[in-house]
């Protein structure tokens, strides 16, 4: 569902030139959408990620079906110069797709990276974000990731940067973007899907810890509880 509504977002107008894909990973995007003429998507992610999948779709014989330029960085860290220096243009309106990412930074990454998409957007700029998961802080919690953290040897202070993690609509809104929330439940209307969901139990922890792209349901009692997306426009 998650691709299927990103997909859908990205169809629809109104359309921009130029598309920055944050945290691209293995996304086939820039090969298999219809994009129009003349369209540039830009994709960011680690080195070794945007070389495999290069070498996979080389492999098939396979070619993008728009501009495609990869830069790789770490969006845990600066990468405004980079992305600027692989020719993006921040006086155009853009398309940013912020899919699997968030989730991965802690809650000072997460708000640097939404902070920056906001000052590179461009008047009649969109973007559609997938919420991160914001974790309770709670003694029961903390003591579940603490037994977390002696299993994995994840540092559960790593675990709790993300405890507090920014809220994309409050962020976006007071830069004058036009946001609009669309919660997991939402999802499984549009597209005649049924999740089974239970509730969190101590089995738990570690995927509430350490979600992965897969954990984007909503347990049904809150429409924020296990994420959700935002897309959003920018008169």
């Amino acid at each position: 569902m998650r691709t299927r509504f990103i997909d859908d977002f990205l169809a629809s107008d109104p359309q921009t030139a130029q598309t920055v894909i944050l945290g691209a990973g293995l996304d086939t995007r820039a090969y298999r959408l219809p994009w129009p003429d003349g369209a540039t998507v830009i994709e960011i992610d680690h080195a070794n990620v945007l070389e495999f999948k290069a070498s996979v779709m080389t492999g098939l014989s396979v070619e993008p079906a728009c501009e495609l330029i990869t830069v790789a960085t770490d969006l845990s860290r600066p990468w405004r110069e980079p992305l600027l220096a692989a020719g993006f243009d921040p006086k155009q309106p853009t398309t940013w797709v912020l899919e699997g990412l968030l989730p991965y930074l802690d809650a000072a990454a997460q708000l640097a990276v939404l902070a920056e998409v906001a000052a590179l957007s461009a008047s009649g700029s969109r973007v559609v974000i997938e919420r991160a998961v914001a974790l309770p802080k709670t003694d029961n919690l903390e003591a579940k990731l603490h037994d977390f953290s002696l299993q994995t040897g994840l540092s559960m202070s790593e675990l709790l940067a993300r405890a507090d993690p920014p809220d994309p609509v409050e962020l976006l809104e007071s830069d004058c973007w036009r946001c609009s929330e669309h919660s997991v439940p939402e999802l499984c209307s549009l597209y005649g899907r049924n999740l089974s969901l239970t509730e969190s139990t101590e089995a738990d922890v570690a995927e509430t810890a350490a979600p992965g792209p897969e954990q984007t349901g909503d347990s049904g009692t809150s429409g924020r509880s296990r994420g959700g997306f935002v897309t959003a426009w920018r008169a």
